[in-house]
Formats: C-alpha cells, structure tokens, sequence
C-alpha cells in the first residue's frame, strides 16, 4: 500500500506541477480532480503463517499458488478485522474475469476436494453421528 501511495502522490505531483499550469495557459478555468472509485488493500499473507499451512494440509494437490494481484475482501478482513484470511478456489487467475473464462472439471473436483477435507477437518471433533 505504501507504494501504491507513492506513485499516486507523485502522479499528483506532476498532474498539479506540470500539466495543469500548461492547461491553464491555454483555458485558464482547466482543473485536474483524483477521485478514487475503489480502494482494497492487498492481501499479503505471510507463506509461513498457520492459515496457509493449514489451507497447505487440506489441499489435495501439493501446489499453493502465488498471491493474487487482484483486490477481494479477503484484505479487509485481514487489515480491518485482523482475520488471517487466504483465497483459494477452482481455476486459474490465467483463465478468470476474461472472455471466455472457464474452470475445468479437474479444477473443479479438486476444489470439491479440498472443501470436503475442510469439513472434515472442522467436523472431526464434534462428529455428526
């Protein structure tokens, strides 16, 4: 975040310093406004903490992928609620929020699996029976 807070203060920076006085040289009421339309902090789970070995141990597969480069609720229950979250599901970021996008069968029976064993897991000491 302290990044992403950087450059958008050095974007402002030029916008301010260097492009409005030139548009104001030209049309003297021309403005630039930053108006943010969403803001979600990124989830940055540390890869040794106990959410991610535990997510590891259920998994079915020995693979953990790397971490998402896109925005979902889960920062926020880490940053505003302090809930050590980790995003997993069916599919391939390569495949998803594009035309076409698709999870496989595969894909698909292995997050089925991982659900189960999750269950399993939360269920073991309080048994249905």
């Amino acid at each position: 975040q302290d990044d992403l807070d950087a450059l958008a203060q050095e974007v402002k920076h030029y916008a301010m310093s260097t492009l409005l006085p030139d548009m104001q040289s030209r049309f003297e009421q021309s403005d630039i406004q930053f108006c943010p339309i969403s803001n979600y902090p990124g989830l940055q789970t540390d890869p040794r903490s106990e959410v991610i070995e535990y997510t590891k141990s259920i998994n079915p597969v020995d693979q953990i992928g790397d971490p998402a480069s896109f925005g979902t609720e889960a920062g926020l229950f880490d940053q505003q609620l302090g809930i050590n979250s980790v995003v997993c599901g069916p599919g391939s970021i390569d495949q998803a929020h594009k035309p076409n996008e698709y999870v496989s069968r595969r894909q698909m029976q292995i997050c089925d699996q991982l659900i189960k064993n999750l269950l399993h897991r939360c269920t073991e000491a309080y048994p249905f029976d």
